[in-house]
């Protein structure tokens, strides 16, 4: 840790003490003021600061709104008729193995 990394703990824990916040209740103060703009470049520090950020977006991806086509439905009902008919779907690592990929 820096100097200027422990200076700035000393005085987010003295500052804490003083308006009897937790850092979590301040941060969740802070997240409730921001634009939506700034929240998304909150969320892009959060997940750079993580080990996995790759991983961290993924969990936190919005879900996806886009309407469901017929060609998609059909083939979630195939899947799903496929199942109920004891059949079980081939892993990736089977299909990579048997023919090849990256």
């Amino acid at each position: 840790m820096t100097l200027a990394g422990l200076h700035e703990d000393v005085r987010l824990a003295t500052t804490d003490i003083l308006i009897g916040m937790t850092i979590k209740e301040r941060l969740h103060q802070a997240v409730d003021t921001m634009t939506d703009e700034e929240a998304r470049a909150a969320l892009r520090t959060l997940a750079e600061a993580s080990g996995d950020p790759v991983a961290w977006m993924l969990d936190h991806a919005p879900r996806d709104e886009e309407p469901e086509t017929d060609q998609e439905r059909q083939a979630v009902a195939d899947a799903r008729a496929d199942r109920e008919r004891g059949i079980n779907p081939v892993p990736l690592e089977d299909v990579l193995a048997e023919f090849g990929g990256a």
